[in-house]
């Protein structure tokens, strides 16, 4: 004959029923979070207060389940063991459920294999209960385990939506068109000039559409060149994004060697260009506007085909004289490994003033933690040009007469330049009111988190940076920091 299963108090009782009640809720949260946009995990988004709401909810319960099960291995005070293995297994995956749920509160990526080993321990139990041949013990039964197992997978850590996404459609490609050259009616308006290629604004030819042409001269002589150029833009194409510059094709001409890139033409100005001409600094609201539209178009290239851009600076920011923003120039973009989540090969490529610690090969031989190059190092870029965007002022500012390539740190100078951080932008503000200077130390904040030194310490995607701010702007609409209270430096 079994032994008699010894009573539960009534304080027990209200306390577990409590428990059921607040779990149920979060349970409810969390089955809805799990059908939600991304945006529902991003701790800057704004129902992040919900879900926060069902993080509090999942882990009252766990802590409950782990201070009734440790009491009755360890002290029984409020109920006597009946059963040490399933209390024991009671409390090892109420505990990694609990420390799953705080850390997912932070995002941080050692909650993903709590969650899993919370889950699997719980199942565990399930099915050591279910072949024991013992009565039903109420103290660790089949319904709370369940219960206990459903709140730890659907507050499991699931990582933000930053990995490549699957292979575009072999199909997609077909839509980039190759131009014959009888086609391209070249101006005489050049709207740029880099190392290798010129841009000039085109006419096609019947339809009379203007387009911008990236022109390659002696492509024969620079056929690594020209083949990158070619395989970045056929990605870049992909991007069904109008944060993005369209490309629409390719055109090459044998007899003149020369090769180009057929692109839209955008009519504005690059945003180096347009801070100029804003006593060296844009608005704040506007500038906030801006890289709304720029953490978007940076999101879509990294969601849709894996791509960072690498030079995201004022140059290669564009600001139209009407409709959204857009990144442009993809000479130096790289595609992320999927295996790694990094770049490959590494080298070092893009502008000093706005390039993150971890593209620099020296920095990474310094510190294991550099060695991650991936979305992060957009974050960094943009994080950087935003901050000399509304301060006229870099937030970096590297020597110019010093190689990329060269052994930057033998006197310890550019550590020093990444280590020491840009005076907050209320420094840049005078006569402000108390609304506008908190409105600037949270976006003082931002602008920290997205240039920190390690990239795992900044926004790990651009829809992070997008989500804060959004948030930022939601909460402060109705402020204005006018120029005439900037302080010229």
């Amino acid at each position: 004959m079994a032994p008699p299963i010894a009573p539960i108090s009534p304080q027990v009782q209200q306390l577990d029923g409590l428990s059921i009640g607040i779990g149920l809720g979060a349970t409810v949260i969390g089955g809805i979070c799990q059908l939600s946009p991304r945006h529902f995990f991003l701790p800057t988004s704004p129902a992040s207060v919900f879900f926060n709401v069902g993080l509090a909810g999942a882990a009252l319960p766990m802590l409950w389940n782990a201070v009734r099960a440790g009491d009755r291995l360890f002290f029984q005070k409020l109920e006597k063991c009946e059963d040490r293995r399933a209390d024991g297994l009671f409390l090892a995956g109420a505990l990694t459920g609990l420390g799953a749920v705080l850390l997912r509160g932070k995002l941080h990526p050692a909650g993903r294999g709590l969650s899993f080993l919370g889950c699997l321990i719980d199942i565990t139990h399930l099915l050591y209960l279910v072949g024991s041949n013992r009565p039903e013990v109420h103290q660790a039964s089949k319904p709370q385990v369940l219960f206990q197992l459903g709140l730890t997978f659907l507050f499991r850590a699931r990582r933000p939506k930053e990995l490549p996404p699957p292979s575009v459609p072999a199909a997609k490609p077909s839509c980039i068109r190759v131009f014959d050259p009888s086609e391209i009616q070249r101006t005489t308006e050049c709207l740029g000039q880099g190392g290798f290629a010129a841009v000039y604004r085109v006419r096609l030819l019947p339809s009379g559409d203007y387009r911008a042409l990236k022109l390659f001269t002696n492509v024969d002589t620079i056929p690594e060149v020209w083949l990158r150029e070619q395989a970045v833009a056929s990605q870049v194409a992909m991007v069904d994004s109008p944060y993005i510059v369209r490309v629409d094709g390719f055109v090459s001409d044998e007899a003149t060697r020369t090769g180009g890139i057929v692109m839209e033409a955008l009519e504005g100005l690059a945003l180096d260009t347009k801070i100029l001409e804003q006593r060296g600094a844009v608005p704040v609201q506007k500038a906030v506007g801006y890289f709304i539209d720029y953490s978007r178009g940076v999101s879509d290239l990294h969601l849709e085909v894996g791509y960072i851009h690498r030079d995201l600076t004022p140059a290669n920011l564009w600001v139209p004289f009407e409709g959204n923003c857009k990144i442009f120039d993809f000479s130096v973009a790289e595609k992320i490994v999927r295996r790694s989540r990094r770049i490959s090969p590494r080298a070092a490529a893009g502008t000093p003033d706005y390039m993150p610690p971890e593209a620099y090969r020296d920095f990474v031989n310094f510190d294991e933690r550099l060695y991650q190059y991936s979305y992060p190092a957009d974050v960094f870029s943009l994080g950087a040009s935003f901050y000399e965007t509304v301060t006229g002022r870099k937030a970096f500012s590297l020597i110019r007469n010093r190689g990329i390539g060269e052994d930057l740190m033998a006197d310890g100078s550019l550590l020093e330049w990444f280590y020491t951080p840009p005076p907050p932008l209320t420094n840049f503000f005078h006569h402000m009111t108390g609304p506008q200077q908190l409105a600037l130390e949270e976006l003082d904040q931002i602008i920290r988190r997205s240039i920190a030194f390690y990239p795992d310490g900044r926004y790990q995607t651009a829809d992070e940076m997008l989500a804060a701010l959004l948030s930022w702007k939601e909460r402060h609409r109705t402020l204005t920091f006018p120029l005439s209270s900037l302080v010229v430096t």
